[in-house]
């Protein structure tokens, strides 16, 4: 069972990305540079007391998740653009993960309202002993309703202490198992809905990294440059996914890119590829993180109140 300090950290860490989220609504619109976005909510995050859990993401139309703003970025939010905004706040550890999608494109309108409707849905069936594959077949159900797909390879997840996948997965269609929710657990609940053929690919870009912490390979490194910031990605960060982009603030970009050199080919990191829908399809998403209580759930964001 969760303590109560636990839980003071879990719903503050929501508080903060309900603001970010309401932010971002402000903040996102066409021809606005995408590195502007990242860093205002990033900032802000870190403003309201909390800590990025990951960089933010935005990605767009096709894109369905793991862009953010490499340094020096020179993207801005397209006209007539379908744009998902995912923020991950933490409070000593204590993370939640939420995210909405803005549509500058009237012709996605239906898309995107049934990835919202499909969020609702799991919320409302979601409780102590539901199986998580029939989390799944309600998702895949509202989003076929509407005449669009889900995305089969992309889940929400179960969520513990410095841990963005705990283990357990949220299906966005039905898969069978036995496994259950169970009082006292974690989750983020993230629909995505698409236009397309409904998954997703890996794309040749990546910006989004996370720190592998194997103790007999660091301590084969003897590189005093790279084992310095070696060392504060570990103390910062933890294990949790982090940016080159936020490096590149206390180190030189030569230093930073010789380090991420360094630790892709000792393999101390793990590499989150943009991820692309695989026939070119309009991507939405909606998410919320909840407690699970014996008799309720709890959204700790409360991300379809900003929406629907």
């Amino acid at each position: 069972m969760l303590s109560d300090e636990e839980v003071r950290c879990y719903r503050r860490a929501g508080e903060i990305a309900r603001k970010v989220l309401k932010l971002a609504l402000d903040v996102v619109e066409p021809e606005k540079p995408l590195i502007e976005i990242c860093e205002r909510l990033e900032q802000y995050i870190i403003h309201e007391g909390g800590k990025p859990a990951f960089p933010i993401n935005i990605s767009i139309n096709e894109i369905a998740a793991h862009y953010t703003s490499p340094p020096d970025d020179v993207r801005v939010v397209p006209p007539s653009s379908v744009v998902k905004v995912d923020v991950g706040v933490h409070v000593n550890g204590y993370i939640v993960d939420a995210a909405i999608t803005l549509s500058f494109d009237p012709k996605a309108t239906s898309l995107v309202m049934a990835c919202a409707k499909a969020l609702d849905e799991a919320i409302k069936m979601f409780r102590v002993g539901v199986r998580l594959g029939d989390v799944g077949r309600v998702i895949s159900k509202v989003i076929r309703d509407h005449g669009y797909r889900p995305i089969e390879n992309l889940t929400g997840h179960l969520i513990a202490r410095y841990r963005l996948h705990a283990g357990k997965s949220v299906p966005n269609v039905y898969i069978p198992s036995s496994e259950k929710v169970n009082e006292g657990e974690v989750y983020a609940i993230e629909p995505f809905s698409t236009s397309g053929i409904g998954r997703v690919r890996d794309g040749s870009e990546v910006y989004i990294f996370s720190l592998i912490l194997d103790r007999k390979k660091m301590k084969k490194i003897k590189d005093k440059e790279v084992l310095e910031v070696l060392n504060f990605i570990n103390s910062e960060y933890h294990a949790l996914p982090f940016t080159p982009r936020w490096l590149v603030k206390k180190y030189s970009r030569d230093v930073v890119e010789h380090i991420m050199d360094e630790l892709r080919s000792r393999k101390l990191v793990i590499q989150y590829p943009v991820l692309i829908e695989v026939s070119g399809g309009i991507v939405a998403q909606f998410e919320d993180t909840v407690i699970v209580w014996r008799d309720h759930i709890e959204p700790l964001v409360g991300t379809l109140d900003l929406v629907l």
